[in-house]
């Protein structure tokens, strides 16, 4: 029999989770869904790819998997490295003119590129077709259903503190897909401010990173 798998304290989290994704490979999965569909370019400066990266550390810490339950199940309702649920996807999937290529979020997990994508569309689509809107905090708020919650809305400014963060920072390592990431401590702040108290995670993803 297998040891059972380390988690983090008070937490569904595993240290050491194959799922998880290195903060590398995110990086470079993120730059290339910004690049994914034409229509996603009107909109990448306002939710940068360093937002992006900030909202997917702390709703899934880089795994395209579904949510935990209570009991630490991964069974959903959310999936994906943004944890998208049905109740906010299946209105944009019906509504939004640049239809995602797959009808059911749970497919989102079954591609890294969806995975990748899926927030990117779903925020394009509540900052541009939501009429008279155009806000960027009142698409994070719809996005993370976060109206009137201050337990969500703390999550958002998680999120804009790390783009803040890793947006100054200098770029000093090459990967080996060439691109260029900020040094690891830097990182290391960044994602901490998108997730409080999830240092027992991040040694993991920044392996390599100088």
């Amino acid at each position: 029999m297998g040891s059972e798998p380390q988690r983090v304290p008070g937490s569904c989290e595993v240290i050491g989770d194959p799922d998880r994704r290195h903060f590398s490979h995110m990086w470079k999965l993120v730059k290339l869904a910004s690049l994914s569909a034409p229509f996603l370019k009107e909109t990448w400066a306002v939710f940068s790819d360093e937002l992006i990266i900030g909202l997917y550390w702390e709703e899934s810490t880089f795994r395209n998997r579904p949510q935990y339950s209570r009991t630490c199940q991964q069974v959903g309702p959310a999936f994906g490295f943004g944890q998208v649920e049905p109740s906010g996807f299946n209105p944009y999937r019906a509504l939004t003119q640049h239809k995602p290529p797959f009808s059911n979020v749970r497919q989102v997990i079954t591609r890294e590129d969806w995975g990748a994508a899926l927030s990117m569309r779903m925020l394009h689509y509540l900052f541009t077709e939501n009429p008279g809107k155009r806000d960027k905090m009142h698409a994070l708020k719809s996005y993370g259903t976060a109206f009137g919650d201050p337990e969500r809305l703390a999550k958002i400014d998680g999120w804009l503190k790390c783009e803040q963060i890793l947006k100054a920072a200098k770029r000093t390592h090459k990967t080996a897909d060439g691109y260029w990431l900020p040094p690891a401590k830097v990182i290391e702040q960044a994602l901490l401010a998108a997730k409080p108290n999830s240092d027992a995670l991040i040694a993991e993803v920044l392996t390599g990173i100088p």
